[in-house]
């Protein structure tokens, strides 16, 4: 019984979670309201106030729930044990970008810039921690190139750390700032294999 009453908790969490999200995204932070929430998700207002203190305690949990389907993505597309560094890191920079271009994502992102005066803390942990699973990652990959002698022994978070900024650069920033700035498939192909052949360059083990 018990686990049972979890389970139906559970899902009544993630189904005002996915609520919230939809309405954050409809009408921005500001303008959101319990009341549109608790009807997005097909509950009473308790319902959610009896999962989440307030609104506040709504958005972080949908930052963190994007969080997480980030990291369960990145860790279901790249495999480590997949033939040649290039590849690898190919896998990776394309799985990272493509989420990060969604228009999802980038009007998340817009309404947590939105609120950074407001909430400082939460945007800097959002950013921090998206960007920390990212280089996470990529530091794994850096690693195991060294490893099997495939790049130059470096210093793999920072390589980490430059290679996502790279791949951010303009392409991120144009389209968080100007929602009509057009961003094919081709283009984020384009940056991705712009940025592989810089890396693979600069750390290639060849004389």
């Amino acid at each position: 019984m018990a686990a049972c009453l979890k389970t139906t908790q559970s899902r009544t969490n993630a189904s005002i979670v996915e609520a919230a999200q939809a309405v954050f995204l409809r009408q921005g932070y500001e303008n959101a309201s319990m009341d549109a929430i608790a009807q997005q998700a097909n509950v009473s207002k308790a319902t959610v106030y009896a999962h989440f203190a307030g609104k506040e305690a709504l958005f972080v949990a949908v930052m963190q729930h994007l969080r997480e389907i980030y990291q369960e993505r990145l860790a279901s597309i790249v495999d480590l044990d997949a033939d040649g560094f290039a590849s690898r890191l190919k896998l990776g920079l394309n799985a990272m970008l493509d989420f990060l271009m969604q228009a999802n994502t980038l009007q998340m992102f817009r309404i947590v810039i939105a609120e950074t005066g407001r909430f400082p803390a939460i945007a800097l942990n959002d950013f921090r921690s998206g960007r920390e699973t990212s280089e996470r990652l990529l530091t794994e990959i850096f690693a195991k190139g060294v490893e099997d002698g495939e790049i130059k022994p470096l210093d793999c978070r920072q390589a980490a750390s430059l290679t996502m900024t790279m791949l951010r650069g303009g392409l991120l920033w144009d389209k968080l700032v100007d929602a009509s700035v057009r961003v094919d498939e081709q283009g984020m192909r384009d940056a991705v294999d712009v940025v592989l052949a810089t890396v693979t360059k600069l750390h290639s083990r060849a004389e």
